[in-house]
C-alpha cells in the first residue's frame, strides 16, 4: 500500500511540474517584448521570408497587412524562419508565413499559418479589429 501511495504522489508531482513548465514556456518574458516592457494591448508576431515582401503573392500581402497594423499602433515583432532566439523557440514554426496574435501577457490569442486567400482574409479581419480597438 505504501508503494502505491508513493507512486501516485510521484506521478502527481511530475504532472504538476510539467504543467508549470509548459505554462512558463508558452509566455515570453517581459524583456522579450519589443522595447523590453510589457504592453497593455495585443501584439503581433510575424514569421515570414521577408525577401518575398516585394512580390505579388499572398505571403507579401500578409507582410503588408502586419506592417500596416504596426503603423496603426500595434506592437509587431518580425522573425525569420531561421531565427534562433528564445522568443522564436517558444512559438514553434512549422509553416511560413505564420502570424501570432498575443495577449498582453504573451499568451496566444490567434494563430494563422500558411498563405492561402482564406488565411489572408482572416488575418486582415483580425488585425482590423485589433487596430480599431486600439484607437
Amino acid at each position: 500500500m505504501k508503494f502505491r501511495l508513493l507512486g501516485v504522489l510521484c506521478v502527481t508531482c511530475a504532472a504538476t511540474a510539467i504543467v508549470a513548465y509548459k505554462r512558463k514556456a508558452a509566455r515570453p518574458a517581459v524583456g522579450d517584448q519589443p522595447g523590453g516592457q510589457a504592453s497593455d494591448k495585443a501584439s503581433v508576431v510575424l514569421v515570414a521570408a521577408f525577401r518575398e515582401a516585394g512580390t505579388a503573392d499572398n505571403c507579401a500581402e500578409i507582410i503588408r497587412l502586419v506592417r500596416a497594423a504596426r503603423d496603426g499602433g500595434l506592437t509587431v515583432r518580425e522573425l525569420t524562419p531561421d531565427d534562433k532566439s528564445e522568443f522564436a523557440k517558444r512559438y514553434r514554426v512549422l509553416v511560413v508565413p505564420r502570424v501570432l496574435i498575443l495577449d498582453p501577457g504573451g499568451g496566444v490569442i490567434a494563430r494563422f499559418e500558411g498563405g492561402d486567400s482564406k488565411i489572408v482574409e482572416a488575418i486582415r479581419f483580425k488585425l482590423d479589429s485589433l487596430t480599431e480597438v486600439g484607437r
